[in-house]
């Protein structure tokens, strides 16, 4: 964030005054000393946690956010770099790419949509945007609930009478935070259908990016971890209640 505010500071200075480099309340060269900081510590970390792999998955994920930032944002790849940034990042914290294939392809996907509306959050979008956006949506809810359901199809023959209240949280608490990532996304995108104004847009945009957490606690949950499913919950709810205070774009 701190690397993508460098990197949007003049279009920033004339759009959106209000942030923190055009405000005054930090310094371009502060903002990219921080984001490049960020950059090393994270290989770092990766390096110590995970080895060559872990430095791999963070040398892939930094060149991807720079690419983004400072090259791509404005161009027609620019939000399938985005959506790379998000796929590595779910591939990362993994321990198989296969594994990890069918989730980080949802996140990819979200992220791919909400990327591409917020192109449009400045000046409107045509009203087939909302569209999209609303069966995108749709299709990704359903892709994670279907992964659940292939999750518990699998582990049935395995399952024991100790177990099996896990395998059902798992799927309530899939279904639960499906809904709690379709729902208000859709709303939005409806609404922009109906009012395809900057402020909709901006909705549309915002309601995406919390989104990203109960999106991440379905997928969660599918995997048969309901208790994480859970905390990433409240971190939502604790997100929802900053982003009254803070702007979430």
């Amino acid at each position: 964030m701190a690397l993508n505010d460098y990197a949007d500071r003049h279009v920033d200075a004339l759009e959106r005054p209000t942030r923190p480099i055009p405000s005054g309340r930090i310094t371009p060269h502060q903002a990219l000393a921080v984001g490049v900081s960020l950059l090393a510590a994270d290989a770092l970390v990766a390096w110590a946690g995970s080895g060559r792999r872990g430095l791999f998955y963070s040398l892939a994920t930094g060149a991807a956010v720079l690419t983004y930032d400072f090259a791509a944002k404005d161009t027609p790849a620019g939000p399938l770099v985005m959506a790379t940034c998000r796929f590595l990042d779910v591939q990362r914290g993994s321990s198989s790419f296969r594994a990890a294939l069918g989730p980080a392809g949802l996140v990819a996907a979200h992220t791919y949509m909400i990327t591409r509306v917020s192109r449009d959050e400045v000046n409107g979008a045509d009203e087939s945007l909302g569209r999209t956006s609303a069966a995108a949506t749709a299709a990704i809810a359903v892709g994670t609930l279907a992964a659940a359901a292939n999750q518990s199809s699998t582990e049935q023959p395995a399952v024991g009478a100790g177990s099996l209240w896990q395998q059902r949280a798992s799927l309530v608490l899939t279904a639960a935070a499906a809904g709690l990532y379709a729902v208000p996304s859709i709303r939005a995108s409806l609404a922009a259908v109906k009012d395809p104004s900057p402020e909709k847009v901006q909705r549309v945009v915002g309601t995406g990016v919390m989104g990203m957490i109960p999106l991440q606690s379905a997928l969660t949950a599918a995997a048969g971890r309901p208790g994480t499913s859970v905390a990433l919950l409240g971190l939502w709810r604790a997100g929802r209640m900053l982003a009254r205070r803070r702007w979430v774009t």
